[in-house]
């Protein structure tokens, strides 16, 4: 065990300068990586901590999901893996709650991936106004909703207590959270007699050009599968 002087030039809560000793190891202070620190010929550490306006950090987007993924599914192994795909089917299963959907189809693909898919209303592809994530500057018309949904935090159509009578996702943390921790995520949906798709990667950047904030149509005959 080595004896450490740690020094923290700082004031507690009662306007006192603060002179902290305690026993810590080589290895323990090593790990101290918020603090800038050194050791003198006698073994001494001297500690030196700012803590000022610099050292808040405010995450935009979906950053903060990226960098505390635990704070939003619990944990980053096979239950947080299940809790991504849970919220996906609570979205389907609150649109046969609703009485817009009969057939939910969960395939699990041989390249590891997992496709969801349902025949309720579609996700919504008018354009919404601007947030700002979005804002007017960049898009003047406003931005497609389903980007919203799959980009933006709390965003979703289950809040106004009209539009899902029941439903069993209101506990859940949202396709944008979903988006936010997957290598690859394709939305396709089928609405107004459209097809319309929408992919992200790396952890929900889009890479599906937009024209004018709107989804463009891939196609108007839907692949068969109910």
């Amino acid at each position: 065990m080595i004896y450490l002087s740690v020094v923290y030039k700082g004031i507690d809560f009662l306007d006192q300068l603060i002179n902290v000793e305690i026993h810590m190891t080589k290895d323990e202070v090593k790990n101290m990586s918020c603090c800038s620190s050194f050791f003198t010929s006698k073994g001494v550490f001297e500690l030196a901590r700012e803590y000022t306006g610099k050292n808040i950090k405010v995450l935009e987007g979906l950053e903060p999901v990226r960098l505390r993924p635990g704070m939003y599914i619990g944990n980053t192994g096979s239950r947080g893996l299940h809790h991504l795909i849970w919220e996906v089917i609570d979205n389907s299963m609150d649109e046969h709650l609703a009485g817009v959907c009969d057939q939910i189809s969960i395939t699990l693909n041989e390249n590891g991936s997992i496709s969801i898919e349902d025949n309720g209303s579609g996700i919504p592809v008018d354009l919404h106004e601007n947030t700002k994530d979005y804002p007017v500057a960049d898009y003047p018309r406003g931005i497609v909703t389903e980007r919203i949904i799959f980009t933006v935090l709390h965003a979703g159509g289950k809040f106004d207590g009209d539009t899902y009578k029941y439903s069993g996702g209101l506990h859940g943390v949202g396709a944008s959270v979903v988006n936010a921790l997957s290598s690859k995520l394709s939305v396709e949906i089928y609405r107004g007699g459209k097809v319309f798709l929408d992919e992200y990667q790396n952890g929900g950047q889009p890479v599906t050009p937009l024209d004018n904030g709107a989804l463009v149509p891939i196609k108007t005959t839907r692949k068969k599968r109910y």
